[in-house]
């Protein structure tokens, strides 16, 4: 009988421990996530930490006034149909410290921008991102891994050069990879494009 009770004591507080440990692991996790404040399309403030919502999360950093962005548009939209429904979330990050919403919402409206779009005006969930060029796109997980950064695709050669047929779609294939349950072949591009303003 003793025996007994000691051995469901003993189950008791492993329990307990392992319940603990998962409540401070989480903890850390949601810690770990960038928490900045965004702005939607309706001037709506959004804590960044909701933008790691699914397993698989990708923030695509673009600016309207960036001519190789204008140029992508086309393979966004090819993108988010490929892997539409699938558990994915698309967002748009824009430094939007010298450009105004108005501008913001032309661009998504002429080029119908397929994601959620969010102006970083203080550029500090940008900087946290550790994104330096427009257009770069990064894969993240909820727990704020990043699992891919760099191009889109091999368009970008330098900034302002671009070339006529793409042959490594490297967002494509990282996606594919992650939902097929394995780790991307490769975790990190150089982009190219137009330099950031963190001034």
């Amino acid at each position: 009988m003793k025996n007994r009770t000691k051995l469901n004591i003993t189950g008791f507080t492993v329990v307990i421990l392992l319940l603990i440990i998962c409540t401070v692991n989480l903890r850390c996790t949601n810690a770990s996530l960038p928490e900045t404040l965004l702005y939607d399309l309706d001037s709506t403030e959004v804590n960044s930490k909701l933008l790691f919502s699914k397993s698989v999360n990708v923030f695509y950093f673009f600016s309207p006034e960036c001519p190789i962005c204008l140029g992508y548009t086309l393979t966004l939209q090819t993108i988010d149909s490929t892997f539409k429904n699938k558990e994915i979330n698309f967002n748009m990050i824009i430094p939007a410290a010298h450009v105004n919403l108005a501008i913001i919402k032309k661009f998504v409206y002429d080029y119908h921008i397929p994601c959620k779009v969010y102006a970083d005006q203080a550029h500090a969930f940008i900087k946290k991102m550790d994104a330096r060029v427009t257009p770069q796109v990064m894969v993240a997980s909820d727990r704020g891994e990043i699992l891919y950064t760099g191009l889109i695709d091999d368009y970008a050669l330098a900034p302002g050069v671009t070339r006529q047929q793409v042959t490594k779609h490297y967002l494509t294939n990282v996606l594919s990879q992650l939902l097929a349950g394995q780790a991307p072949a490769i975790s990190q591009t150089t982009p190219q494009g137009c330099y950031i303003e963190f001034e």
